[in-house]
């Protein structure tokens, strides 16, 4: 029958429960609608169910969560022999089947038309209806809404009450520990993609925790933090000495007193009690940032995303194109995300020597917010004292980007602060530690 093609159906459902590169694939692309044997609807969203659950999916498993069910299908065992077979790819079969769907709702449409010239309908009332139904089943046109003046009045005063009433505005955005940001920006707008970037070395990763310790610890807001480069071991000697401000070179080195180690311990239960949930993928790509954080959206109710770092993103299964522009093609996806999911995306890049992105300056086409980190030059730290860092906002929808905000940036406990109190007894616990350190480098070399 024409739109229909059940063994295709079959296949995609095999490759989804066969692969997890199909499973993400499949998940990301069809709907359940795409199905027309009711059966593999059914199963299609068994399998959707079990994926955003955090589920295990292959055919044995969704045979014992959902046996009773693929019982009253008809199929039992068989179930495993109808779909126990090795997929190597679903991309092919799932154009197929989105083809099919496109040709159904033509059909559909023929139908349509043919029962309301055969009822005598007006035939400009039956273009008029062809073009609403083209429109709305095209990508383009499904995606454009226009707004009356009424609703838009409306929304401006929804916007309005949503900055202006505390409990409203909680939200909307998130506030951080640094004043000087919130001051800035009003706060970190959901639906925003947030560009994080520094030089090689300039902090970036340490900025970045900082934040999602703020709001996934502190305030309890759930954050998930993707993580490209570091091992978990790596990751959690970093939360440790950021939770506890003690020496990250301490920490490393096992040079802990028994009071710090115990300190630490005690701080750790924060994390604990926090809202803070982390990943690592060192295979990065945009379809698997998509698939985990829907999932964690679903299952954590995530706010803010945390991609470290987009320079780390993997290239080679788009051989045809630049780095460029699978990374600009990235930005705009991971704002998409952002829109579509409701979250903030904080998302690391590098800057190169000429102080442009690494790899692709377009990405901050993209960008809502784009925070720049810099290290004030050695001549200059007597001026700015106690800062050594500049923040700038190189570029901001909602706010100026002319005035750089000032932090100090202690590196040994990998943590930041725009307080000029806190800043100061940082940068005194820091020349310390340097004169205790080249002491005892004085001492090594006489020995």
């Amino acid at each position: 029958m024409i739109g229909q093609d059940q063994d295709t159906e079959k296949l995609v459902l095999a490759g989804m429960m066969s692969d997890k590169e199909n499973l993400d694939q499949g998940i990301q692309e069809l709907l359940d609608t795409d199905f027309t044997s009711m059966t593999y609807r059914k199963i299609f969203l068994m399998i959707a169910a079990m994926y955003n659950d955090g589920d295990q999916v292959n055919v044995g498993t969704v045979l014992v969560k959902h046996r009773d069910e693929i019982n009253s299908f008809g199929l039992g065992v068989s179930f495993i022999q109808l779909f126990e077979q090795f997929v190597p790819s679903i991309k092919t079969h799932i154009e197929r089947l989105k083809e099919c769907t496109k040709a159904r709702k033509l059909l559909g449409l023929s139908e349509a038309i043919r029962g309301a010239v055969e009822r005598g309908d007006c035939c400009d009332d039956v273009y008029g209806n062809i073009e609403n139904e083209l429109i709305k089943n095209t990508a383009i046109g499904a995606e454009r809404v226009y707004i009356s003046p009424q609703e838009m009045s409306d929304t401006c005063v929804l916007s309005l009450r949503d900055r202006y009433e505390e409990g409203r505005r909680e939200k909307k955005v998130i506030r951080t520990e640094f004043k000087s940001i919130n001051y800035a920006t009003g706060g970190l707008e959901k639906g925003d993609l947030i560009i994080l970037s520094a030089e090689t070395g300039g902090g970036k990763s340490a900025f970045a925790m900082n934040l999602a310790y703020q709001i996934g610890i502190v305030q309890k807001r759930p954050v998930l933090y993707l993580n490209s480069e570091m091992s978990a071991d790596q990751m959690a000697l970093r939360w440790n000495s950021i939770i506890s401000h003690i020496s990250h070179s301490k920490i490393r080195r096992g040079e802990l007193t028994e009071e710090e180690f115990y300190y630490i311990i005690s701080k750790s239960d924060e994390m604990t009690k926090g809202k803070l949930h982390t990943l690592t993928i060192p295979d990065l790509q945009v379809k698997n940032i998509f698939s985990e954080t829907r999932r964690a959206v679903k299952k954590y109710g995530i706010e803010m995303l945390v991609v470290d770092y987009i320079g780390r993103m993997d290239m080679t299964n788009a051989p045809s194109k630049e780095d460029w522009q699978i990374l600009k093609s990235a930005a705009q996806k991971l704002k998409t995300l952002a829109q579509d999911l409701g979250i903030i995306v904080v998302m690391i890049a590098q800057l190169n020597e000429r102080g442009k992105l690494a790899q692709s300056s377009y990405m901050s086409h993209e960008a809502d917010l784009w925070i720049n980190l810099t290290r004030i030059e050695e001549d200059n730290l007597n001026k700015f004292y106690p800062f050594n860092m500049l923040l700038q906002l190189k570029k901001a929808r909602n706010a100026s980007t002319n005035k750089p905000l000032f932090f100090f940036f202690d590196g040994d406990t990998l943590s930041f602060t725009d307080k000029k109190e806190r800043a100061e007894k940082w940068n005194k616990e820091e020349q310390e530690r340097n004169r205790q350190n080249f002491t005892a480098l004085g001492k090594m070399t006489a020995s």
